[in-house]
């Protein structure tokens, strides 16, 4: 008994669309038990300078086929190829630039490209192209986007006074990275939250409530990610925009140098008091 996929139309017949039926059945069983799969895990990596990496496909073949040929290539506008494949061999590189720098590391079950040294050039997208000796041919593509460093880190200051308190915030910024992560630090100790410190949830603006002259201290924001680490000071003391951070810091240095100059005239006649007596004792004058 044929049965149909589609409503019969006037004229039609059964045999007819249950040929096409067939049909149809047999493409999509082609498909199901076509001569290679592919998988991965993963499609997109970051080129992080100086670093390495690896990109593998798992390949599953239908029973009894194997692989002609395979190979890795670099789309950079036109393939360039970088590396081929042999069973059960780690193959290196010999071609253009990636000589010394690539290998195919190839099993029964995957096929894996290491790439070591890695350059800003080394960003794009690359490709695993598979034939098998039945001449099915199977392709995979990853993509391989530019890690940036951390650079040019900026802190922006802005003092808020309201008749309740007044509160400092400093947002740092900065103008490249790759997945930036943000940490504070209030004269070398680190910051964390609290009833004083209050950090956004990327940590990036630090705010101080209710600013007062103890907090006139030198805050520092250190930037990180994979690639590098950059730091950068502000000094409420120097900055402009805190004359009273900067008066108490003279007040400080003033009351100082008091002290070392009193302790600096002291000093000469201690010693001559403490050498005169000394000069008595052994003199025998009681």
């Amino acid at each position: 008994m044929t049965v149909s996929l589609w409503p019969r139309r006037p004229g039609s017949s059964l045999g007819t669309e249950g040929g096409l039926c067939a049909l149809v059945f047999l493409l999509l069983l082609h498909n199901v038990d076509a001569g290679i799969q592919i998988k991965t895990q993963q499609r997109d990596f970051f080129v992080i300078e100086g670093r390495n990496f690896t990109i593998a496909a798992e390949i599953k073949l239908a029973q009894g086929d194997t692989i002609a040929s395979a190979f890795w290539v670099k789309q950079n506008g036109e393939r360039q190829r970088i590396v081929d494949c042999l069973p059960d061999r780690v193959e290196t590189a010999s071609y253009s630039t990636y000589t010394g720098r690539a290998r195919c590391a190839m099993q029964a079950d995957k096929i894996a490209l290491t790439l070591s040294k890695l350059t800003p050039k080394d960003s794009g997208d690359y490709l695993l192209k598979i034939t098998l000796n039945s001449g099915e041919i199977g392709t995979v593509q990853f993509t391989g986007k530019l890690y940036a460093p951390v650079l040019n880190i900026n802190i922006v200051p802005h003092l808020e006074k309201t008749d309740r308190q007044t509160k400092l915030t400093l947002t740092c910024k900065v103008s490249a990275g790759t997945d930036p992560i943000f940490n504070w630090t209030a004269s070398n100790e680190p910051v964390a939250r609290s009833s004083k410190y209050v950090l956004s949830t990327d940590r990036s603006v630090l705010t101080i409530l209710e600013f007062e002259s103890s907090d006139c201290r030198v805050y520092t924001c250190i930037v990180n990610n994979d690639a590098n680490v950059e730091k950068k000071l502000f000094n409420v003391s120097e900055s402009d925009g805190f004359p009273f951070c900067r008066e108490e810091s003279v007040s400080k240095i003033t009351t100082f140098h008091i002290i070392l100059m009193v302790v600096s005239l002291l000093m000469p006649l201690l010693i001559g008091i403490f050498v005169w007596l000394v000069m008595r004792s052994s003199s025998g004058v009681i």
